[in-house]
């Protein structure tokens, strides 16, 4: 199952403190099906108040998608897709990667294998990736009380890394960031059961205001290493959740 975060100030999805993306790539990867599509409300982060901040991305309204990254201070690299990037009661899967690039840097956002066009957001400061300690968060956190998009969330991973094409490409069909363990520093998998959930994100996870919620088809390999609800494929090594949109 996936998580609705509502659109009160705060609610979301927690996943503590610690992050280990400081550096020059990173990228962030999540499954979201919007039900509005609330102008300046945030779909993911570790974005604190002041200059305790990591990485964020966040809806800038009429479908337009704005993510950034923090170096410390006020220095920020960020950039924005054109209007209309993703729409209302429609399941999205978001790719967004920064790469410094030898002092070049560039960020590229995915939706459903489709690069976007972007456009500069808030600053574009040639910038080293800092390590935060504001809460990790889906929707929004104490740490950065913004209204939070809503949407049906799920598996959504943080990489101190770049991902492969082929691995956009497999995760924009359904495939689970299991598949892509390189790099990888975050994992919340398509289901809320809390003992679960945290086993997989290694990290006690905590919810405000959240709701459980059907979630897209999402494929994983064999053998499963998530039993609940799971049900194989006729001839294939996958298998994938039964309950789905």
């Amino acid at each position: 199952m996936a998580q609705n975060c509502g659109s009160t100030v705060s609610n979301g999805i927690t996943f503590g403190t610690s992050l280990s993306i400081a550096g020059d790539v990173m990228t962030a990867v999540i499954t979201i099906r919007t039900t509005s599509t609330l102008s300046g409300a945030g779909v993911f982060g570790q974005w604190g108040k002041g200059s305790d901040q990591s990485y964020l991305l966040q809806h800038l309204g009429s479908g337009a998608l704005g993510f950034v990254v923090e170096g410390g201070g006020s220095a920020k690299f960020g950039r924005q897709t054109s209007a209309g990037a993703i729409s209302t009661n429609s399941t999205h899967r978001i790719v967004c990667e920064y790469d410094r690039n030898g002092g070049t840097p560039f960020i590229n956002i995915y939706v459903d294998n489709s690069a976007q066009s972007v456009t500069p957001w808030l600053a574009s400061n040639n910038i080293v990736i800092a390590n935060s300690t504001s809460k990790i968060f889906i929707g929004a956190s104490s740490d950065w009380a913004a209204t939070p998009l809503n949407v049906d969330s799920a598996e959504h991973a943080v990489y101190n890394s770049l991902v492969s094409s082929k691995f956009i490409e497999a995760y924009s069909n359904g495939a689970s960031p299991s598949f892509y363990p390189h790099g990888r520093q975050l994992y919340f998998p398509a289901w809320t059961t809390n003992d679960n959930v945290e086993r997989q994100a290694g990290r006690t996870v905590s919810r405000t205001g959240v709701s459980d919620a059907l979630h897209p088809q999402v494929f994983y390999h064999y053998p499963a290493q998530y039993s609940p609800g799971i049900t194989a494929v006729a001839g294939s090594p996958w298998y994938y959740y039964a309950q789905h949109h």
